[in-house]
């Protein structure tokens, strides 16, 4: 599982990280096209994969690989349930990705989540800004639980209310999630994928 928060949800165990109980953001008001989403995503300088499949209106089940090395190629993420999935919801413009692990046994309650926007087989991931998130809590304008540790803050957000949706959403968009360097997966195509699956010929 570290290995998928890492690339995805920028969120390892020595990071910050934000979780939330439930999905923030619409139900998307069409059903996820297999062809936006379905593919094999590639992220790390090509060293790890992600794959995903349209399962239903809202969401994507998903495959972790990595790359151990050239010879033995990607390899299934051993600390990744194999029952995940991506939970999708929209808003203006972007999604909220939200990870679900039915079985994760995890110390922190709740869906890791980021901000996305997909455009021409190029996903763009923003984390949640942990910093904000804490802030808003201590301040009871967002409900929650802060943890710090001696280093990073681990936050458990309650599903917040249209008007503090509108917080998170609104004029402190900017301040919610960490816009600079977003982490970015690509789609191959499928002929680039069976090209690069084939092993040369042994002389």
């Amino acid at each position: 599982m570290k290995i998928f928060l890492t690339i995805v949800f920028a969120a390892l165990a020595s990071c910050s990280t934000v979780l939330v109980d439930a999905p923030l953001g619409r139900a998307p008001s069409e059903a996820l096209k297999t062809s936006d989403w379905d593919g094999s995503w590639f992220a790390g300088d090509g060293r790890f994969r992600v794959d995903a499949q349209v399962q239903d209106h809202e969401t994507l089940a998903i495959q972790v690989y990595v790359c151990k090395s050239e010879t033995t190629g990607f390899e299934l993420d051993p600390e990744m349930p194999a029952e995940s999935s991506i939970e999708v919801r929209q808003m203006d413009g972007f999604y909220f990705l939200h990870l679900n692990q039915p079985n994760a046994d995890a110390a922190l309650q709740g869906l890791y989540f980021c901000l996305a926007s997909i455009d021409d087989g190029q996903l763009s991931l923003w984390a949640p800004n942990a910093a904000f998130f804490a802030d808003m809590i201590q301040r009871e304008q967002l409900r929650g639980e802060v943890h710090k540790r001696e280093y990073t803050l681990d936050v458990e957000l309650q599903a917040p209310t249209d008007d503090e949706f509108e917080l998170i959403t609104g004029s402190n968009l900017s301040r919610a999630f960490l816009w600079e360097g977003p982490m970015c997966l690509v789609r191959l195509p499928e002929f680039m994928l069976s090209a690069a699956s084939r092993q040369p010929d042994s002389k």
